[in-house]
């Protein structure tokens, strides 16, 4: 009994944390596509 919940909160655990770390890469591409398009473009008013 204890080891199956202990294995099904292992479980979640696991897939919490891919969860986190596929939503910090998605969030680190955005925000450096933002810096690069800023660059570019100079749409940033710290650019100007």
């Amino acid at each position: 009994m204890i080891k199956k919940q202990l294995d099904e909160i292992t479980d979640f655990h696991k897939k919490l944390s891919e969860t986190m770390v596929a939503e910090s890469y998605i969030q680190g591409f955005r925000d450096c596509a933002e810096l690069i398009i800023d660059v570019m473009f100079g749409s940033s008013e710290n650019l100007k």
